[in-house]
C-alpha cells in the first residue's frame, strides 16, 4: 500500500490508493445562499454527490433530444473537502459529440475524448472530469457489463461516479466505487443559488416521475464524515494500518485467480457474459473491440465467427432479433439487480443538519423512497412474457447453428465460453421460474398459484431463487 498526502490529508482505501486533491469548500447544504433539494435518500457512507440545477437541465436537454439513441457525455466539477469529510460536485457537463451511439450502445471514440479535454481546457480552468453520463433508452438505469467495462478503464479514480438516466422512463441512477466494486447510491442532492429558487423547483417538478424530493435549507454546521476518508492518523495507528495491509496482500495473492474469474476484465470475457443471456448484438460489438485492441486474439476471433454465422441467419440478424437482444439485457440487469440486498444505510448526513436546527428554524422534509429491485424486476419480466417464446426459439436456432459450425476447437478456453450458446438457451428457459420466484416474494396472488401449480423439481427452482435473493419462499 501506498502512502500519499496533501495538505495534511490523507485518505486510505485497503485495495485502492488515490491521491487527494480536493477543493476546501463549503457543501451546498451549509452555504446560506444555495438552495438544496435531495432525491431519494442520500447517504454519507460514500461520497455525497451534490449536482447543480444547470447541470441537470443540461443532461436532460441533451437526453431527451433523441430519446430513440444512447448519449452521453462527461461530469465536470470538483472533488471538494469539508471538515473531514469529501464531497463531490457537479458544476456542468460536456456533450461527448463524437461519441457512436445506437439505440444499445455508446462508444467514446478517440475523435469524442479529443472533443471532450479540448472543450475541457477551453472552458474551465479548475474543475475536472469527476464521471461521465449517458442514457439507456427504455432500458432502465443500470451499468451493463461494458458501461463497468469503461468506468473501470477510463473514470477509475474513487471520486469518480457513473450516472445513468432511462430517458423513456425518466429514472436516474448514480454509482459510485466502492472497494473495487461499483454501487448504486441511493441519492443524491440537487442545488441552485437563491436567486434560482424558482428554476430548481421546477427542475425537481421534471424529476418528480421518479425521485422523491424536498426542499432544504441548511443554517447549522454539520461534519461530513465518510468511511473512505479519515483525518491525520497518529503513528501506532500506521503500525496496525501496515499490518493489515500485509495481511491483505497475502490473501490478495491466494485468490487472485478466483477473482479474475468473477471480475471481468476484458472484452472479450464481457462478450461471452452478454452472449450467454441471449444478447447477441451487443456480445458481438464487444469481439469487435476486442479484435480491434487484440488483432491476434484466437479465442475472440473463433467466437466472433460463431457469432457471425449465427447473425448471418436472415431469423437470427435483423431488427426484429436486434429488438430482442435488448429485451434479454434488460432482462439481465432486472434479475442482477433483484440479487442485490438492500444495504445497511448509515444515518444521512441530512440528519445531522436537522438536529442543528433552532426551534425557530424550519427543517427540512426529507421524503425517502428506498428502491425495490425484485418489485422492479417482477415488472420488467411481466413486459417481456409475451416475447418470451420466441426469444427462446431464437436461442435455440443459434444454438443449432453454432453446433453444427465446422470451426476449430483447438484454443484452450478456461471460462467455459464455448458453451455460450447453451447457457443462453438454458438461462432463457428458466426465465418463467424467475418471474414466478419474485412474484411470490411480492405476494401477488397470481404467482403463489403457479408456484402450486409447478412440478416438484420446477418448484425447487423457485425455491433457489427465491434463496438468492435472501427471501427463500
Amino acid at each position: 500500500m501506498q502512502r500519499e498526502e496533501e495538505n495534511d490529508d490523507i485518505q486510505l482505501e485497503l485495495g485502492r490508493s488515490t491521491r487527494l486533491s480536493a477543493v476546501k469548500r463549503k457543501s451546498p447544504l451549509e452555504n446560506r445562499a444555495m438552495r438544496v433539494c435531495a432525491c431519494g435518500q442520500p447517504a454519507d457512507d460514500l461520497y455525497p454527490v451534490f449536482i447543480s440545477e444547470q447541470a441537470v437541465r443540461a443532461i436532460r436537454e441533451h437526453l431527451l433530444a433523441d430519446p430513440e439513441r444512447e448519449l452521453g457525455g462527461v461530469l465536470v466539477g470538483e472533488f471538494c473537502k469539508f471538515g473531514r469529510g469529501y464531497f463531490i460536485q457537479v458544476n456542468d457537463i460536456i456533450r461527448a459529440e463524437m461519441a457512436e451511439s445506437t439505440g444499445i450502445s455508446l462508444t467514446f471514440t478517440h475523435e469524442a475524448w479529443e472533443q471532450v479535454h479540448a472543450q475541457l481546457a477551453q472552458r474551465y480552468s479548475r474543475e475536472r472530469i469527476v464521471g461521465w453520463y449517458h442514457s439507456h433508452p427504455g432500458l432502465g438505469a443500470f451499468l451493463s457489463k461494458e458501461d463497468e467495462f469503461i468506468h473501470q478503464h477510463y473514470f477509475a479514480d474513487s471520486y469518480q461516479i457513473a450516472m445513468v438516466v432511462d430517458s423513456k422512463l425518466g429514472e436516474w441512477a448514480i454509482f459510485e466505487w466502492s472497494q473495487e466494486s461499483l454501487v448504486r447510491i441511493s441519492g443524491f442532492y440537487v442545488f441552485a443559488p437563491r436567486s434560482n429558487e424558482e428554476a430548481l423547483r421546477e427542475c425537481m417538478r421534471e424529476l418528480s416521475a421518479t425521485s422523491d424530493h424536498s426542499t432544504v435549507t441548511a443554517r447549522g454546521p454539520a461534519q461530513m464524515n465518510n468511511r473512505l476518508n479519515v483525518g491525520r492518523v497518529p503513528g501506532i495507528i500506521w503500525s496496525l494500518i501496515i499490518l493489515l495491509a500485509a495481511s491483505q496482500i497475502a490473501l490478495w495473492l491466494v485468490v487472485f485467480r478466483g477473482r479474475q474469474a468473477t471480475h471481468p476484465t476484458t472484452y472479450l470475457e464481457t462478450a461471452i457474459e452478454m452472449l450467454s443471456i441471449g444478447d447477441l448484438t451487443g456480445g458481438e460489438r464487444l469481439l469487435r473491440l476486442e479484435l480491434s485492441a487484440n488483432p491476434e486474439n484466437r479465442q475472440a476471433f473463433l467466437e466472433f465467427q460463431r457469432v457471425s454465422a449465427a447473425l448471418s441467419d436472415s431469423e437470427i440478424g435483423n431488427e426484429e432479433g436486434e429488438k430482442l437482444d435488448r429485451i434479454n439485457l434488460q432482462l439481465a440487469a432486472a434479475a442482477r439487480l433483484a440479487r442485490q440486498l438492500p444495504r445497511a444505510q448509515e444515518p444521512s448526513l441530512v440528519k445531522d443538519i436537522e438536529s442543528s436546527f433552532t426551534s425557530n428554524s424550519r427543517r427540512p422534509d426529507i421524503i425517502v423512497a428506498s428502491p425495490d429491485y425484485v418489485k422492479q424486476a417482477l415488472q420488467v419480466y411481466k413486459r417481456a412474457a409475451a416475447s418470451r417464446e420466441k426469444r427462446i426459439e431464437r436461442a435455440c436456432r443459434v444454438r443449432d447453428i453454432v453446433r453444427s459450425l465446422k470451426l476449430s476447437v483447438a484454443v484452450h478456453d478456461e471460462h467455459g465460453s464455448n458453451a455460450w450458446h447453451e447457457k443462453a438457451v438454458r438461462w432463457l428457459r428458466g426465465e418463467r421460474s424467475r418471474e414466478i420466484a419474485y412474484g411470490v416474494i411480492c405476494r401477488e396472488e397470481p404467482y403463489d398459484r403457479l408456484f402450486h401449480a409447478l412440478s416438484e423439481s420446477d418448484r425447487r427452482k423457485v425455491k433457489r431463487i427465491c434463496a438468492s435473493l435472501g427471501k427463500p419462499k
